[in-house]
């Protein structure tokens, strides 16, 4: 879910990856995380539309649209 400063990655497992990607393909964020829900802070990013990239850790790729003001 995406709440004002930050968003919010839940998933019943460890994801493998999770990136933050920007509309012209600029990757801002991807990390490999630690827990099943972990929160990613759009605080330094401009405004504009990101997608948020999850890949599960069974490979499966999960996509979310955001739009920072």
């Amino acid at each position: 879910s995406y709440e004002g400063g930050s968003v919010k990655v839940t998933n019943s497992s460890v994801p493998k990856n999770i990136s933050l990607i920007s509309s012209d393909g600029s990757v801002f964020s991807s990390f490999t995380p630690t827990d099943s829900e972990v929160v990613i802070s759009t605080a330094g990013i401009p405004a504009g539309v990101y997608i948020v990239k999850v890949v599960t850790s069974d490979g499966k790729k999960l996509t979310k649209k955001i739009i920072k003001k």
